[in-house]
Order: structure tokens, then C-alpha cells, then sequence
């Protein structure tokens, strides 16, 4: 017998061959686990930036330019990825990107609210111009201004359901508990992952 088909034969090549195809495969998978993280990081920055722009815009220009926003994070990638980043971040900058993320979800929430209570508001004005027509046509100017003096007053005296101040209290509060994330540590190190030059 050949010596080349004896080598080929061997257990000695087959092991190689093994060993290799083995190797090949480890190399594949380390490869898109750090390609996926690396992505993961990416859309992570994305959101993170695109919040602290209009984060910035909102601070500038006031919460009124949040009244045609809708939201500050379409999507939220940091609870479907942050396992990903254990190995990275120290408690203080998972803690600092965890409150980024929970203090926009809270902001979300009121300017829905906010959205809801402007188109309430609007109906309501509609409604209150015709029932203050229907109540002039009906009475006397005079009998109208003390009936209406007289029902702002038990108005007044009522519990709202839903306070209408409300969404802009807790935009505004959390507003003030927002830091900036991709200044610090924890940005840094995202641009690192997501092979992206400061």
C-alpha cells in the first residue's frame, strides 16, 4: 500500500481532520456571538442617542415640543440585550443605563397620557362652547355670570379623576433623573463593543 493513502487512512488524519472541522466550528460561533453583542451594542447606541437628542430638544424648548412626539424610545433593545453586557458594565453603569431606559419608559407613558388629556381637553372645550350657548340663549347675562360663578365654585371643590398637570409633572421630574449616557463610561465602552470611533 501507498504511504499516502496509509497517512490518509490513519486515525492520526482523521483526528487532524476532526480537530480542524472542530476548530472551524468554535471560531463560527465565538465569530457571531461577538457579531450579535457587537450589533446588540449598535442598536442599544442608537436608541440611546436618539433619546438623548430629544431629551436635549425637550430641556431646550421645553415638554411642549413633546405634544407631537411619540415616544422617546420606539423600541427598548437594553432589556431584550443587557444579559449581553453583564461582563462589561459595573453595577453603577448597568444601574446608570437601566435608569436611562426606565426614566424614558415613565416619560413614554406620560406623553401618551399627555396626547390622551389634550384630545379630552379639545372635546370638552367643544362640548363646554355649545352648553355655554345653550345656557346664554336660556337665562339673562346677569342670572348667567352668578350661575356660572356660583358652579365654578362646587367645580372647584371636586376631586379630579385624573389630575390634568400630571404628565407634565412627571415629564418634567423625569427630565431632572436623566443623565447622559454616551458621555461616560458606559457609552465608552458600547462604542468599543460596537467597534464605533469615539
Amino acid at each position: 500500500m501507498d504511504k499516502t493513502f496509509l497517512f490518509f487512512n490513519s486515525n492520526f488524519f482523521i483526528a487532524l481532520i476532526t480537530l480542524l472541522v472542530g476548530s472551524f466550528a468554535i471560531y463560527l460561533y465565538i465569530k457571531q456571538k461577538r457579531d450579535y453583542k457587537r450589533d446588540a451594542a449598535n442598536i442599544i447606541l442608537m436608541e440611546i442617542r436618539y433619546a438623548e437628542k430629544t431629551i436635549n430638544d425637550m430641556k431646550i424648548n421645553g415638554v411642549v415640543i413633546s405634544l407631537n412626539m411619540e415616544s422617546l424610545l420606539p423600541s427598548n433593545s437594553w432589556f431584550k440585550y443587557n444579559h449581553l453586557f453583564i461582563k462589561n458594565f459595573d453595577r453603577d453603569e448597568l444601574d446608570l443605563v437601566n435608569n436611562f431606559y426606565n426614566q424614558c419608559s415613565i416619560i413614554d407613558s406620560a406623553l401618551i397620557q399627555l396626547s390622551v388629556s389634550k384630545q379630552i381637553e379639545q372635546k370638552s372645550g367643544f362640548i363646554q362652547q355649545g352648553l355655554i350657548q345653550i345656557a346664554k340663549d336660556a337665562i339673562s347675562e346677569a342670572d348667567y355670570d352668578n350661575k356660572v360663578k356660583n358652579f365654578l365654585k362646587i367645580i372647584e371643590k371636586e376631586p379630579y379623576v385624573f389630575p390634568p398637570g400630571a404628565p407634565i409633572k412627571t415629564i418634567k421630574k423625569g427630565l431632572s433623573n436623566l443623565a447622559t449616557v454616551t458621555t461616560t463610561t458606559v457609552g465608552s465602552k458600547l462604542k468599543r463593543i460596537a467597534k464605533i470611533a469615539n
